[in-house]
């Protein structure tokens, strides 16, 4: 458990409301890994890379995790999908989509594409504990 808790969970989502309820969820369920946010999928993949503000690699370690939203600016989902399933260095990162699209069209493309979990948005606190529990478990 001691490790798991050092994981950092890197969470791309441009919403700042998503991000106050994820983190009110991550609280209310007392999760002790560092969670890093960025608000779209440049600044994740500039994370992976060490590149700009995330140079420090022993500050911004390999995650343990991604959560992704799909539409994002300057870099969407998608795109952050390809990127880092296409790098050795990051492919075997967990990805778990977290979006408000339900089109199975959608779905089928991001596993393609290689991510590990699909999962709706819910819309509060209560759903997110629900979800963040369960990766718990993982």
């Amino acid at each position: 458990m001691e490790s798991q808790s050092k994981r950092v969970i890197l969470i791309a989502e441009d919403d700042e409301g998503d991000r106050i309820l994820m983190e009110k969820s991550f609280e209310s369920l007392k999760v002790l890994n560092k969670r890093i946010y960025t608000e779209n999928g440049e600044d994740l993949l500039n994370y992976l890379e060490n590149k700009g503000k995330y140079q420090n690699a022993s500050e911004y370690p390999l995650p343990g995790i991604i959560l992704l939203d799909m539409n994002m600016p300057k870099v969407d989902g998608r795109e952050v999908i390809a990127r880092t399933k296409s790098d050795p260095k990051f492919k075997t990162i967990p990805i778990i989509v977290m979006t408000s699209s339900k089109a199975e069209e959608e779905i089928v493309k991001t596993y393609n594409l290689g991510v590990n979990s699909y999962i709706q948005k819910p819309i509060d606190v209560k759903g997110l504990e629900v979800i963040f529990k369960a990766l718990e478990k993982c």
